[in-house]
């Protein structure tokens, strides 16, 4: 097995610290955009014998909605039942629609989310109750995010809310540059070399 060699010659310190920071100030300022749904699963009392009541609550995150454009959430048929209907209101910003799963036609009921304005408020939760078909609890879902002419520019799946908060991508840049600061600052006259392995 071969192997390759990068050099990395000094760089003034204080250019080199300049740099990290600017980089870290952009990933802060100009952040890629990804839109996040989180959810929890509420196991509710069971008003229906035979049938498992449960809730989910919805946040929206790293996304900005414009007026008529909005997000769906689709419930298997498989797994799902009988979607409250008309859902609960969330904010004037918001028109919210629910259709009902269909097993026999293999069609997803959907939770649809359409802003009424420009930049809506999303500090309140969505949510909707449903008869859950499933042996565990309730997990992530597929959704789908709309332009005004609700054309799809978005798609993920819903990811479960925990209490953690991740640390963001300027930060872990920050650390990485730093790293590499003090490998290169402890000799800064020598050329510092790393051996990568190279398969030939």
């Amino acid at each position: 097995m071969a192997s390759y060699c990068l050099e990395i010659r000094s760089i003034p310190f204080k250019r080199l610290v300049l740099y990290l920071i600017g980089s870290g100030f952009a990933c802060l300022v100009f952040p890629v955009q990804a839109a996040l749904i989180q959810y929890q699963a509420i196991d509710l009392p069971d008003t229906t014998p035979g049938q498992d009541l449960w809730q989910y609550h919805y946040s929206v995150n790293d996304h900005t909605f414009a007026a008529n454009t909005g997000f769906t959430l689709y419930f298997d048929p498989v797994l799902y039942a009988n979607l409250q209907d008309p859902p609960p209101a969330v904010n004037a910003d918001w028109d919210i629609l629910v259709t009902q799963p269909k097993p026999l036609l293999s069609f997803e009921g959907i939770y649809d989310a359409l802003a009424l304005n420009n930049n809506p408020s999303l500090d309140n939760v969505f949510q909707l109750s449903f008869v859950w078909l499933g042996t565990q609890a309730p997990g992530s879902q597929a959704f789908e995010i709309y332009d005004a002419g609700f054309n799809i520019i978005a798609s993920g799946n819903t990811q479960l809310k925990t209490s953690t908060v991740p640390a963001p991508a300027a930060f872990w840049l920050l650390l990485s540059g730093l790293g590499l600061l003090t490998q290169v600052r402890l000799n800064p006259a020598k050329p510092h070399q790393f051996y990568f392995p190279r398969q030939g």
